[in-house]
């Protein structure tokens, strides 16, 4: 509590099939880049899947519920971080609600900030350069969730909740609220994006 901005934790997580943590009101805020497989994310009542090339925000005071596809254990490179600056930094950069970044290479980051936690005992010297880093960090991330941002399509969102509910009951009806559009332009529209229809998908 001390420090505006501090990395309590930071590490490399090797495939593990029993990896699965649950935080219910999290004191840090996790930034995590999966090097490959795959992870299963839950925060803000969305479940995602991250998988090889992405990268997610789990935030500080948020529940945290991650997991291993079991098909496919990820292994993964990560920093919690905590501090005022640190939820500054998210918040100025609009990255409050942001969660997963699809195909967003962080790795170059978090091992920057790696390397410099374990080569130096200086807290000081640590907040200074990691500070610089994370706020780096945040800026590439933002730019690339600004990019993914203009490219959700209703349609995107359709089947990315057909994605994340495989093992479900879907109905049209289900859909049609996610599209905001009527059944038949839900399914003519989804369609000519993916070149199936929702049903065959």
């Amino acid at each position: 509590d001390k420090y505006p901005f501090w990395i309590p934790q930071f590490g490399h997580t090797y495939k593990s099939e029993q990896y699965h943590m649950i935080v219910p009101d999290s004191d840090v805020t996790r930034i995590e880049y999966i090097i490959s497989g795959r992870s299963v994310v839950n925060s803000k009542d969305m479940s995602l899947i991250a998988e090889t090339g992405d990268t997610y925000i789990l935030h500080e005071g948020e529940y945290q519920n991650f997991y291993n596809d079991i098909s496919m254990p990820m292994n993964k490179i990560w920093i919690n971080v905590t501090g005022k600056l640190a939820k500054e930094v998210i918040d100025i950069y609009g990255l409050k609600d942001a969660i997963l970044f699809k195909n967003t290479d962080s790795q170059k980051y978090i091992e920057r900030i790696h390397k410099i936690c374990l080569n130096s005992n200086d807290p000081y010297f640590i907040q200074e350069k990691v500070s610089m880093l994370f706020l780096n960090l945040i800026q590439f991330l933002s730019k690339k969730y600004k990019s993914i941002t203009k490219e959700l399509t209703p349609m995107n969102t359709v089947k990315s909740y057909i994605d994340l509910h495989l093992e479900d009951d879907i109905s049209m009806n289900d859909l049609v609220v996610l599209s905001n559009m009527c059944v038949e332009h839900t399914i003519r529209t989804f369609s000519s994006q993916f070149g199936i229809t929702p049903h065959q998908y």
